[in-house]
């Protein structure tokens, strides 16, 4: 089973049939089972969720021998495409704000996943302000 979930303004289409999947918009992940999913993916989450802990809400919810990829705006190189001219004031505070409860760093969230919750990282990198982690239990 996977699961999409779609925090932020933007939604992806969602591949396969219903029946594989469990779709989810917003940050509120109580209708998804823990240590169920097989694959998740996760847009914006980090940024938007209002737990106090939500990458480890996050993982919770995916099984054993699983796959996930998340993906959001990283604050450092949001700063640093303003610094360099690339953005204006707006378009910072669009990236950071706008309902967001945290701003997330690429690289604290790969620590963290690593050390803390003992994924292999298979893929990080950044477009934009964008971030994307793609990670497996180990």
């Amino acid at each position: 089973m996977r699961l999409f979930i779609f925090s932020g303004n933007n939604k992806n289409v969602v591949p396969g049939s219903p029946e594989v999947n469990h779709e989810i918009t917003g940050a509120d992940l109580s209708t998804a089972t823990d240590y169920f999913y097989d694959y998740i993916e996760a847009y914006d989450f980090l940024e938007y969720s209002i737990h106090e802990k939500p990458l480890e809400v996050l993982t919770s919810k995916l099984s054993k021998t699983g796959k996930i990829v998340i993906q959001g705006s990283d604050v450092n190189q949001a700063c640093r495409l303003l610094k360099n001219g690339d953005i204006d004031n707006d378009k910072l505070s669009e990236i950071l704000c706008f309902g967001r409860i945290r701003a997330n760093s690429v690289h604290s969230i790969l620590t963290e996943m690593q050390e803390k919750y003992g994924f292999e990282i298979l893929y990080s990198g950044i477009v934009g302000h964008y971030y994307t982690i793609e990670a497996k239990r180990k």
